[in-house]
């Protein structure tokens, strides 16, 4: 700064400042206090993987530092980069699933339950589907540690169990293995028999609503590609429109996902469209 005026005026103001007391700093920077007591509060309640205590803590830095660039002009970004490396949720064992996995593995669970699955049953067949045969016991406390935090924030209504709502999960369900399907474990047959209820609600849902679409998507059938084949099959098993058609073979699984959300949220667009006034 080269104006020794502007200087001497701003330095008045930070003595002015740092003279208030305590009362009238908390009213001059309430909105700013307001941000962190959010995060304080938040830390006072239990632990939950989807609004975790390292989100808030990480958030509360990052208001820190917002604070001391406006106040400062100094960009304390680095702070940030620096608690995320030494302090971060990842220190030692990695977890077993990311985040989105982690809601998609709930979704499921949810699924096969409301269907007539116990929780374990379908954390059982989860892990089958999965391959993850070999879960070690602290991942799977992990899997029902994080069941438990999901139903804890209310993702338990009947408008989150919808297909429409929960498209990504679906199409993440292409990558399970059905081949670990095989086999007699009775005790997860309830899970299995869910498993396949909910695709042939799935199929049936799009086979219904199949002229809808064709009629009014202009983009029809391109964008749909392969799934417009799976609908024009007729399997007694659901699942085998899901996994075992051909094009599984010979069209690759991001493509097969792009074209399954597409389709749903199409169907979900034009059934709202006709429910409009």
């Amino acid at each position: 700064m080269n104006d020794p005026q502007r200087m001497k005026e701003l330095k008045e103001a930070l003595s002015l400042i740092r003279s208030a007391t305590k009362e009238e700093a908390s009213e001059l920077f309430k909105n700013r206090i307001a941000a962190f007591e959010t995060h304080r509060l938040r830390l006072e309640e239990p632990d939950n993987r989807f609004d975790t205590h390292s989100r808030h803590a990480y958030m509360a830095v990052d208001e820190m530092e917002t604070f001391v660039r406006q106040m400062t002009g100094y960009n304390a970004g680095w702070t940030i980069d620096a608690f995320t490396k030494h302090f971060s949720e990842h220190i030692g064992r990695n977890a077993k699933y990311n985040t989105d996995i982690r809601i998609t593995n709930c979704y499921f669970i949810t699924q096969m339950v409301h269907r007539g699955a116990s929780e374990t049953q379908a954390m059982k067949l989860l892990m089958r589907l999965r391959g993850d045969g070999a879960m070690s016991s602290g991942h799977l406390r992990e899997l029902r540690d994080t069941y438990s935090d999901y139903k804890k924030i209310d993702c338990m209504m009947e408008g989150d169990l919808s297909m429409f709502s929960n498209v990504y999960s679906i199409t993440e369900f292409l990558e399970f293995s059905i081949s670990n399907l095989e086999g007699n474990e009775l005790a997860s047959q309830k899970a299995v028999d869910a498993f396949r209820s909910f695709f042939q609600e799935l199929i049936d849902l799009m086979k219904s609503n199949h002229s809808l679409v064709a009629s009014k998507d202009t983009g029809y059938p391109e964008i749909f590609g392969c799934v417009i084949d799976w609908m024009n099959a007729e399997y007694k098993d659901p699942l085998d429109y899901f996994y075992t058609h051909d094009s599984h073979h010979t069209v690759r699984l991001a493509i097969r996902r792009r074209a399954l959300s597409e389709y749903i949220h199409t169907m979900s667009y034009y059934l709202e469209e006709a429910l409009k006034p």
